[in-house]
C-alpha cells in the first residue's frame, strides 16, 4: 500500500463488510441458505427450457429433416434403430441357409415397425 485515500478506503470498506458479517452472522448464513433455495429453484425451472432439438421451421437443417421423412417414410426426425447381427464362428453371410435367416429376421423386424427402412 502506499497510502493514498482511495487504498485506505477500500481497506475501510472491506473491514467495515467484514465486521458486519461477524457481528451478524446467523443474518449472513440464513441469506445464503434462501439465495442457493432460490438458485435452485431458478436452475429447475430454467431446465426444461433449454432445447437440444432442430425443430425450428425455417433453419437448414429442420428443412433436411422434412425432406428426409417426405422422400424415405422415416429417419430425419426418428431416430436410428441398429440392430447388429453376430454369426457364430466360422459362419459367414455366404454359409448356406444364412441369407434366408437374416431376410426372414429382417421381414420379422419391417412387420414389427411399420414405415422402418432396413439395410444390410
Amino acid at each position: 500500500m502506499n497510502g493514498s485515500s482511495s487504498d485506505t478506503y477500500a481497506v475501510g470498506g472491506v473491514a467495515s463488510l467484514t465486521r458486519w458479517s461477524l457481528a451478524h452472522r446467523w443474518i449472513v448464513v440464513v441469506g445464503w441458505i434462501i439465495l442457493a433455495l432460490l438458485g435452485g429453484l431458478a436452475a429447475a425451472r430454467s431446465g426444461s427450457r433449454l432445447s437440444f432439438t432442430f425443430d425450428l421451421p425455417g433453419q437448414p437443417a429442420f428443412e433436411t429433416n422434412t425432406a428426409i421423412v417426405k422422400t424415405f417414410g422415416s429417419g430425419g426426425d426418428n431416430p436410428p434403430l441398429v440392430v447388429v447381427v453376430r454369426l457364430p464362428p466360422g459362419t459367414t453371410v455366404g454359409t448356406g441357409g444364412v441369407r434366408a435367416q437374416l431376410a426372414s429376421a429382417f421381414g420379422k423386424a419391417s412387420a414389427a415397425l411399420p414405415g422402418a427402412r432396413a439395410a444390410s
